[in-house]
């Protein structure tokens, strides 16, 4: 199934809005008061990947989250320590707390036998889908600029439409279960400020 994914931030921090759409129609949404437009592409294809079941495509115009994932940046930065760069310089990874559950879901689903790739689009260059999560994303965005930080519902997340059927049901049940924990984890890491 492909799953489109954007991110936006309204200042690089600032509020920040996440979105996909799965090619079944799903659409989830979220925002974040503070936060960067790295942690809303990866937070956008996380959720997208832990609300969905089966084989996937991740399509994203974040080079960042592709080829993390794709040239597999994080097998190294697990062998360095979560480090990156020289090794006379080495610098922590950006993100290391978004990374992790990140890293472990992808993994989790491809031991399970599902194929999970990601795959790069141009952004604002008329694909689309990429145009409509882009404006989800925005959207989201400027409503957490609206609403102020103590009472913004952190990660807030819509999900419209999910998927339907008995196989279905009991296939989100499990997925829910065996990621509830990385997904509550990265919801208390998006409340941080991003300093």
């Amino acid at each position: 199934m492909d799953i489109y994914t954007d991110g936006s931030c309204l200042g690089n921090p600032g509020p920040g809005g996440w979105a996909y759409k799965r090619a079944d129609g799903e659409v989830g949404a979220g925002n974040n008061a503070q936060t960067t437009n790295n942690r809303m592409e990866m937070t956008a294809c996380f959720q997208a990947l832990a609300r969905s079941e089966g084989s996937v495509n991740i399509i994203s115009d974040s080079k960042y989250v592709v080829d993390c994932f794709e040239k597999r940046w994080y097998d190294n930065w697990r062998t360095r320590g979560w480090m990156r760069g020289s090794k006379k310089n080495p610098q922590p990874v950006a993100n290391r707390e978004l990374w992790e559950p990140f890293v472990q879901l992808v993994e989790a689903r491809r031991s399970a036998g599902d194929t999970v790739s990601f795959l790069w689009v141009k952004g604002h260059a008329g694909d689309a889908r990429n145009e409509e999560v882009d404006r989800l994303a925005v959207a989201q965005a400027k409503i957490a600029a609206r609403v102020a930080p103590a009472e913004q519902p952190v990660g807030q997340a819509t999900v419209v439409s999910p998927p339907q059927g008995p196989v279905a049901a009991q296939t989100q049940q499990v997925s829910r279960h065996e990621f509830d924990s990385l997904k509550e984890h990265v919801a208390l890491l998006l409340q941080r400020d991003v300093g």
